[in-house]
């Protein structure tokens, strides 16, 4: 953009330059009324004061993205710097969680695989799940057939169709991995738990956020994706993570850093709650709730240092698990 408009700026002032306006003119006081010194003067002092801007600009710019980054998450800097759509998006007060929550209705399925599997007769497996690292040379998908006598297509047929098909980036997107929204706003928790910062309320927010986005995954079919082809042959299966994991993943972090703050765990059993009211009953991930609010139980009494702190967890607990029992019956 600067160098567009350099160039833009070049164009209009060469131009400008071509335009004879006679004297007593109507377009006479557009014209630059002092000579070629004072014009270069005007132009010097123009140009050292927008160099001062730009200075400070990007000073303050950077100041501030030193503070977050320290306070919230690292992730924040690389995150501004990649493109402009970022930066609307921050300054329009867009959390990771809340663009996590918009990748989750996205399907990102391998449907591009489907044909060829469906002619071939075959199970394509990816190895990866989205957002997993990727070492060059390693193994990306596995192939098979549904029995011996079925003769494979080459090798270099199935390798282009896998690498057309999986997109490989150098770090992992917001727009495309759910888990990473989710781990950017676990960063913004524990970050705050540090000693250095010791601000749980900010962790707690950080939790009341990914309410949000556990209970819309709550609601939906989360892990593996088994994609059929054509008139039932062939499959392509695509790994993604559970409920579980992301319930215990979020439960995991907090109780480790968080279980000696009471505020902290008590937003961590309202998540557990939130999930609970969305699911309907008798829902397998309900066990998954009882289990994660027996954990967040077992972290806050190894760590609470004050025991009526412990008796309103326990009480938390207890209302929770209840109340899961009944959705379960």
């Amino acid at each position: 953009m600067p160098s567009i408009a350099a160039l833009i700026a070049l164009a209009a002032g060469y131009g400008l330059s071509q335009i004879e306006v006679p004297p007593g003119s109507r377009l006479d006081w557009l014209a630059f009324q002092g000579t070629a010194d004072d014009a270069r003067a005007l132009l010097i002092s123009i140009s050292s004061t927008v160099v001062t801007v730009i200075a400070l600009v990007l000073g303050l710019t950077v100041v501030a993205l030193q503070l977050s980054s320290t306070q919230f998450s690292p992730r924040r800097l690389r995150n501004f710097l990649r493109d402009r759509p970022r930066l609307r998006g921050y300054r329009n007060g867009l959390c990771p969680c809340l663009a996590g929550d918009r990748a989750i209705s996205r399907d990102r399925s391998s449907a591009a695989l489907l044909p060829l599997v469906s002619e071939a007769d075959v199970t394509i497996c990816l190895r990866k799940r989205v957002g997993e690292h990727v070492v060059e040379g390693t193994v990306l998908a596995w192939v098979w057939a549904p029995s011996p006598d079925v003769t494979l297509p080459a090798d270099e047929t199935f390798e282009m169709a896998v690498a057309a098909d999986v997109r490989i980036g150098f770090e992992r997107t917001i727009e495309q991995d759910v888990a990473f929204g989710i781990r950017q706003q676990i960063d913004i928790g524990c970050k705050a738990l540090s000693p250095a910062v010791n601000d749980p309320y900010t962790a707690a927010q950080a939790i009341d956020h990914l309410a949000v986005v556990c209970s819309d995954l709550a609601v939906r079919p989360l892990g593996a994706k088994v994609l059929t082809g054509l008139s039932g042959r062939g499959r392509v299966i695509v790994p993604g993570n559970n409920f579980a994991d992301y319930i215990f993943f979020i439960g995991g972090l907090f109780g480790r850093y968080g279980s000696s703050d009471l505020v902290v765990m008590l937003a961590l059993i309202r998540l557990y709650e939130t999930c609970v009211e969305v699911l309907p009953p008798g829902s397998p991930r309900l066990a998954v709730l009882d289990q994660a609010a027996v954990e967040a139980l077992d972290d806050a009494e190894r760590s609470m240092p004050r025991p009526a702190s412990v008796e309103r967890m326990r009480a938390a607990v207890k209302a929770l698990r209840i109340k899961i029992s009944s959705a379960r019956s």
